[in-house]
């Protein structure tokens, strides 16, 4: 099984100039769409529960925690992670990149449904961390490295302290209004400001603090606190009278209790081995401390003391958040997050931040897939297997992030980089190269390979390079588009389809590099993130605004657009078969077609999505943390049966004879029959259902004289009844013959009985016993029963019916476990009346 393979759009989120792998964006979303024309059942794709996949871990350099039950942390991936930290488990309430590769350096929540977070050059984010969505996002700071920052609880005004010693206060709802105020410091690391953000006070890494009003913005008073110790981190008393700043001084870990306005201070030597690396006051006497070993120690900075150490984390403690006494939480350098109280138990370490993010992936088989991230590494997995991630380490030497692969097999994979190289590697040993150059400091974006001896990449120059993937220089390339060339398909290894940046497609023989047709817009005014070809004669391209596009390569022109997404922009695009694709976006959700309304659901799990690879069974999808969801595909149902030959009708035509009825000949496999005779004119028109006549034979009455008889039959497997069809009329049916004096008695009583009722029903499993009482209307001098075992194989024929003389009862013992049916028809001087039929169940008892 080949399985396509969907590549991240918003790496050409600046299409038109030049980017840097190191520091491209990638934004995507989850949708799931049948090309037109196509009709697939709701829900085709079941997705699993999300795992990690890329588990490499992510740096949690910060965590704010504005109540019990919510706390945020950020990364050094520009991701910010919102969870629950009384849960346990799945405790991730909303993962999403705000900074795209800038490392984020801290973040404060004065709501929990607003947190600002700043980075090492010079920008705020301000979010709502429930949803990721970005509320502001500017420049407060050029240049320059923010270590901190404090909102307290107002939403309308932040601190941020920088590298070079100025504190800097904006608004995050209106960041352009900025005001700076220097320290005389340089270096300033920890930051704390009261609530209403009037009052701060930072420290710096020669052991100074600073304390300073905002309105005014103005120095009031600065001290150097702690000689020769280096300060992290500082937290105050809610009335600012008392703070507590950490750090290190040689291999001691030391807290600093101080009065900001007159820096008075007394130096606490709480650890002689780690350094403290965090700090949050609760009360007067309660700031908890944490350190690079994983340890939580308790500070009385009222009396200038400290507890021992007590193991909360087995790693590097970053930063500590505490809603109380009794509840902190705190994050590590590996994307864990550990919520204890400092007087009794911990939660233990939960992974909230899986995060390398994977971003393109290949499946050659339905038990491998290959991902690639911005890293320049290798994750390959079994995607029906949670936790089975094999993580290869850096096979880009030159560290330069992969955009796209392609596994033409289960042994042979290759990944272009943004530097213009292409790497190629046996998924199970993927080692480590320089790779082969196909065009130097180029930006490929996406590649197909066709072949394990043939791939083609696209660029952001408009370019497709063909090239032998063993070695050498491209056997091809081509100017396709003047605009970035964002995503390449390749149905055969002698055509390609590749779609750009302003709407249009291009279709070519990579082999030659030859156009095939013209360029065509598919899609005017809009930018195509990815396109996928199931077929020579199809393909389907998705854009930035939530539309697909589904057209024939061979012939594009008149492809018009079609919304699925909102205003969405998808980002890729990957097709099992011509009739299902499955496209990705920044939400997480699953776009399916329903008898032609587009519904949504999201995928378990995951956020903003990267990677998509479909197999004819199968899709994998994941997300920006590394996260990852198994998709299946509903297996179709099995078409009803068709009639190929009508059924027949053997039997003499004469009242009170019986007419049997032979099977047709039926297609797809069908496992049981049903059956109504009808009653029609002379002509063979005009025909009627007979009331009761549904078993296999029926018994030619008085009733039908002048009348032709026909039987349909209605052929029926696991997907339900097909059309039933009707087999040909009999011959007229000729009135009874009469003797000369028969009186209309006589006449009556050559009338055969109807049909048979049961009056009860005694279905035992616990005595593996069956009894039948019944009676019938008319002339009826005795009775004939059958019964019938169904066989439990599958497609097997069920056999016809045995019918012995019986009474008007009759009881079946010590039968097997099994599904019965139960024949009986009256017999009487007018013939065998209609077969009632009854089917039912022994069970194990």
């Amino acid at each position: 099984m080949s399985l396509s393979t969907g590549i991240s759009a918003a790496r050409r989120a600046a299409c038109g100039h030049r980017m840097s792998a190191a520091f491209i964006t990638f934004v995507a979303t989850a949708a799931l769409f049948a090309a037109p024309g196509a009709a697939l059942a709701s829900s085709s794709v079941s997705w699993s529960s999300a795992t990690g996949v890329d588990v490499n871990g992510g740096a949690q350099m910060s965590v704010s925690c504005p109540t019990a039950d919510q706390c945020t942390g950020v990364d050094r991936a520009g991701q910010e992670i919102t969870f629950d930290p009384t849960e346990t488990s799945n405790n991730v309430i909303k993962t999403a990149s705000i900074a795209g590769t800038e490392a984020l350096t801290v973040v404060s929540c004065p709501s929990t449904a607003q947190c600002t977070a700043v980075d090492g050059d010079g920008h705020e984010y301000t979010f709502d961390p429930t949803s990721g969505s970005i509320i502001t996002k500017a420049t407060v700071d050029p240049g320059n490295a923010l270590y901190f920052v404090a909102c307290g609880t107002s939403t309308t005004k932040c601190v941020a302290n920088e590298r070079n010693g100025n504190a800097v206060v904006f608004d995050p709802l209106s960041p352009s209004s900025v005001s700076t105020l220097a320290t005389g410091s340089t270096n300033l690391e920890g930051l704390w400001c009261t609530s209403d953000v009037s009052e701060c006070t930072a420290i710096d890494d020669a052991g100074d603090e600073i304390a300073f009003t905002t309105s005014p913005l103005a120095l009031v008073n600065k001290t150097d606190v702690a000689p020769s110790t280096l300060l992290y981190e500082v937290s105050c008393q809610s009335d600012f009278s008392l703070c507590t700043a950490v750090g290190k001084n040689g291999t001691n870990g030391e807290a600093v209790d101080f009065v900001p306005s007159t820096g008075t201070a007394t130096i606490v030597t709480v650890s002689t081995t780690y350094p403290l690396y965090s700090v949050s006051c609760t009360s007067s006497t309660t700031c908890e401390t944490v350190d690079s070993a994983g340890n939580a120690y308790t500070v009385n900075p009222t009396a200038n003391t400290a507890t021992s150490a007590t193991q909360v984390a087995s790693g590097n403690l970053h930063q500590v958040s505490c809603t109380s006494s009794s509840q902190c939480t705190a994050v590590d350098d590996v994307g864990n997050e550990v919520t204890f109280d400092p007087g009794g138990a911990s939660n233990g370490l939960v992974r909230i931040d899986t995060a390398n993010g994977l971003h393109a992936i290949a499946c050659p088989s339905a038990s491998l897939c290959v991902g690639v991230d911005l890293w320049g590494q290798v994750v390959t997995f079994n995607p029906s297997v949670p936790g089975s991630s094999s993580y290869s380490g850096p096979i880009d030497k030159n560290y330069v992030g992969f955009l796209g692969v392609s596994c033409p097999s289960t042994s042979q994979c290759t990944a272009i980089d943004a530097d213009g190289y292409a790497f190629t590697f046996d998924p199970s040993s993927p080692g480590s190269s320089t790779g082969q150059l196909i065009n130097a400091g180029d930006t490929f974006y996406s590649i197909a390979c066709p072949t394990t001896g043939q791939c083609t990449a696209v660029d952001q120059d408009g370019t497709e390079y063909t090239f032998d993937p063993g070695g050498g220089s491209p056997t091809g390339s081509k100017s396709l588009a003047g605009r970035a060339l964002t995503s390449v398909s390749c149905p055969s290894a002698q055509q390609c389809t590749a779609v750009d940046y302003g709407g249009e497609e291009a279709t070519f023989d990579p082999q030659t590099s030859a156009l095939i047709g013209s360029t065509t817009t598919v899609d005017a005014g809009n930018a195509l993130t990815g396109v996928a070809c199931p077929s020579t004669g199809q393909c389907t391209a998705v854009d930035d605004v939530g539309n697909q596009v589904t057209f024939n390569p061979l012939s594009p022109s008149g492809a018009l657009p079609t919304n699925i997404d909102g205003s969405n922009a998808i980002d890729n695009v990957a097709c099992s078969s011509t009739a299902l694709c499955v496209a990705v976006d920044a939400g997480g959700n699953a776009i399916e077609d329903d008898s032609g309304n587009w519904t949504v659901e999201p995928i378990p799990g995951l956020g903003a999505l990267e990677g998509i690879a479909c197999g004819s069974s199968m899709c994998f999808a994941a997300d920006v943390a590394g996260n990852g969801a198994l998709g299946t595909i509903a297996t179709p149902p099995a078409p009803v049966p068709v009639n190929v030959a009508a059924p027949t009708i053997s039997g003499t035509v004469v009242i009170g004879q019986t007419l049997t009825e032979s099977n047709g000949s039926w297609s797809n496999s069908p496992t049981g029959y049903s059956y109504q005779w009808e009653l029609c004119n002379s002509s063979g028109g005009a025909c009627a259902a007979i009331a009761g006549a549904t078993g296999q034979t029926y018994v030619i009455t008085a009733n039908d004289a002048g009348s032709t008889i026909r039987v349909l039959e209605t052929a029926s497997n696991s997907s339900g009844p097909g059309a039933a069809t009707s087999s040909s009329q009999t011959a007229v049916v000729p009135a009874a013959a009469t003797s000369t004096g028969t009186s209309p008695a006589t006449t009556t009583s050559l009338v055969a009985p109807g049909l048979t009722q049961l009056l009860k029903k005694l279905i035992s499993s616990k005595h593996h016993s069956a009894k039948f009482t019944f009676a019938a209307s008319g002339n009826t001098t005795k009775y004939q029963c059958a019964l019938v075992r169904l066989p439990t194989r599958k497609h097997a024929k069920t056999p016809a019916p045995k019918f012995s003389l019986c009474g008007s009862s009759k009881n079946y013992k010590t039968l097997k476990v099994g599904t019965y049916r139960f024949y009986v028809r009256a017999v009487g001087p007018g013939g065998t009346g209609s077969t009632t039929i009854y089917r039912f169940t022994i069970k194990h008892s």
